[in-house]
């Protein structure tokens, strides 16, 4: 199997690098209900969590709309996930969920 290029394609959009406290929401654990949590990690105005009571790791404050929060045109974006899913280019996050599962298994 052989990965496309970054330069062989065209990226479907871009992620927010801030989430203004307008953009966020305040939830509970999405599992158990909780409100009661202990903050792991903070990162764009967002932050990941675990639920005291289930230990569901979850983010919270969240996003509002996320669906909103990236842009880029939407067929690009199908074309890219299609690429993705066949195994012909990376996702433009692996190294950030590497990283970020490294630090969760911490």
């Amino acid at each position: 199997m052989t990965l496309l290029k970054s330069e062989d394609y065209i990226h479907g959009g871009l992620q927010k690098d801030y989430y203004n406290e307008n953009e966020r929401e305040v939830c509970n654990c999405p599992y158990c209900e909780s409100n009661n949590f202990n903050t792991i990690g903070n990162e764009r105005g967002l932050s990941v969590v675990i639920c005291k009571v289930c230990n569901l790791i979850y983010t919270n404050p969240r996003a509002k709309n996320t669906q909103e929060n990236y842009f880029g045109d939407a067929t690009i974006f199908f074309n890219e996930a299609r690429l993705i899913f066949k195994r012909k280019k990376q996702h433009h996050r692996d190294a950030n969920y590497e990283y970020e599962l490294k630090k969760i298994k911490k």
